[in-house]
This record gives structure tokens, C-alpha cells and sequence, in this order.
């Protein structure tokens, strides 16, 4: 994904690497980041200075494997805390693209601390449109986000050549379902190659400056049941243990540099992957470590 051009724009989805590849940058109005380690294997790891968690990247490796059509995940809702004065924020969101294209087609919940309280949200965006805040149920009823809900998000696209995103709520106190399913869109130059689990920490745009924002304090957000669809099928997760699987999985620690092949600055750091519920499905969790925001990056 590429940074995009508004003025003042607070930045989601952009994925933004350090490891020893060429740099990419990608911006959706909003948030997102990347990770995995087979045993034994220490490449297809990468450092990013806003995301963390996984990227599934089948054609780039295999190409029989085929394209992503769709992608799904579950977390529940953590509680982030954060500075008595000021701001953080963090991001948890299932998408299609974006580890290596310049478009993100995703949907997730924004966290956000402003003086120390804590405020929760949902989105889509189909970037480089920008990101659609989520008010209402599909239905019209209200949908509001709380610490502490079960979150399913997918992102799912069509022959027809559109992507849809749908994000559902289970509210943590009563039960309540809240189900928000986005419009068909067309996103020009989607190139349907990568799907991701990701955490990320916001940027916010001025002019041509974009700079990572401070990471807001979630603990560890665990997500579950991801799995993705290929034009071939459901892909298969093999045993995190085979080199096999390691080719097409891309773990992604957030961070500031890396020096001398280890992550420096660490502020996020996902666990190796394990089986949920069935053979082509997996989770894992996503820790915080630090809140340090990062230089400004000129576009």
C-alpha cells in the first residue's frame, strides 16, 4: 500500500516494513502490521514500524496456490490504557492486499486514549479510499464497540471483481449481536495477493509527513479461527513446523530498526501460530511491548 496525499489525515492499514527488502508503504486512512517463524527458520520474518501479526502471501511464492477471494479472523476486544495525558492508539483487523500491493481491503476495531480514557470503534476501508467509520447495524440499529466483545471480521471478493467487508460485535455484557456488512466495491490495481491478521499502530498525515503514533497499551489480543480462501480452495495451514509453510507465511514483529538481524525497539510481538479448529484455520496471539512512536516519514 502507498501513503496517500490528504492533508491532517490520521492513517490505518499502511503497512510500512524494515526488514532487509526494499521499503513499503502503505496507508488507508486508518491503521494495521504482520509475523511468523517456522521452526527452524529465521527468513520470511519482518520488521515493521506499524503492524504486527501475519500476511499469508500464496502467489507470491506458489502461484498454483492461486489468489485470496477471502479472509476471516476473530478477536476479542482488549482493554487498552494509556496515558492520564495525551493520546495512543491501536487497531486489530482482518484485510485482503496490502503486505506487497498498494491497495488494503479490511475491516477492525480502533482503539483510542485520549487523557486516559479509553474509547473503541469500528471500520472499514478500501484503501486508498479512505476509512469509514461503522455507526449503525446493516439493519439501522446501533453498533457500538466495547472492551471486552467479540469481534468476527471477513473480507470477501467476488467474481464480479468487487470486495465486501463484514465485522460483527457480540456484546461481552448481554449478549447482543451486532452484524455490519459494507457495501460491493470495485478498488482499482487490487491484486488480491496477501491476506493479514494484523495489530497496528495509527499514523497520522500532515502535508507529506507521516509519522507512526504511540502505541496504546492492549496486553495481548488473541485471534482466532484464521483462516483464508484461495481461487484453488481453502488454504491448508500444515504444522507451523514445515519449511513448507513457512514460504507462504509472513510474520511481522512492530518496531523501530533492526541491527545486526534482531528487532530493535520492539512494541509488538506476535506468538508462533497454532491449529484452531480444523487444518485450515489457526491462532495466535499479538503482545504489546512498548508505546514509542516513531520519526516522521516523508512522503
Amino acid at each position: 500500500m502507498k501513503m496517500s496525499v490528504a492533508l491532517s489525515t490520521f492513517l490505518v492499514g499502511s503497512l510500512m516494513l524494515l526488514a532487509s527488502v526494499a521499503p513499503a508503504f502503505a496507508v488507508s486512512n486508518l491503521i494495521t502490521t504482520q509475523g511468523m517463524i517456522a521452526e527452524g527458520i529465521t527468513n520470511n520474518t519482518y520488521g515493521s514500524s506499524n503492524w504486527c501479526g501475519y500476511a499469508l502471501t500464496p502467489e507470491a511464492v506458489t502461484p498454483s496456490l492461486g489468489s485470496v477471494t477471502y479472509v476471516s479472523g476473530s478477536f476479542t476486544v482488549p482493554t487498552v490504557t494509556g496515558p492520564t495525558r495525551g493520546t495512543a492508539y491501536a487497531a486489530f483487523w482482518v484485510g485482503i492486499d496490502g503486505f506487497s500491493s498498494d491497495t488494503v481491503e479490511q475491516t477492525g476495531v480502533l482503539a483510542e486514549i485520549q487523557n486516559g480514557k479509553a474509547t473503541y470503534s469500528a471500520w472499514y476501508e478500501f484503501y486508498p479510499a479512505g476509512m469509514v467509520a461503522i455507526s449503525k447495524t446493516t439493519g439501522g440499529a446501533a453498533f457500538s464497540v466495547n472492551s471486552g466483545d467479540a469481534i468476527t471480521a471477513s473480507v470477501s471478493y467476488s467474481s464480479s471483481g468487487s470486495f465486501t467487508t463484514t465485522i460483527t460485535d457480540t456484546e461481552k455484557t448481554n449478549g447482543a449481536v451486532e452484524t455490519f456488512t459494507s457495501p460491493a466495491t470495485k478498488v482499482s490495481g487490487a491484486t488480491e495477493a496477501s491476506a493479514e491478521w494484523i495489530a497496528e499502530a495509527p499514523a497520522e498525515q500532515i502535508g507529506r509527513m507521516v509519522e507512526v503514533l504511540p502505541l496504546a497499551d492492549f496486553g495481548t489480543v488473541s485471534f482466532t479461527a484464521c483462516s483464508a480462501t484461495l481461487t484453488t480452495g481453502a488454504y491448508t495451514f500444515p504444522a507451523y513446523s514445515l519449511v513448507a509453510d513457512s514460504l507462504v507465511v509472513q510474520q511481522i514483529t512492530m518496531c523501530t530498526g533492526i541491527s545486526h538481524d534482531q528487532f530493535v525497539g520492539v512494541k509488538a510481538a506476535p506468538s508462533a501460530y497454532t491449529p484452531s479448529g480444523g487444518a485450515s484455520a489457526v491462532s495466535f496471539g499479538i503482545t504489546w511491548e512498548s508505546s514509542q512512536g516513531d520519526a516522521s516519514f516523508l512522503m
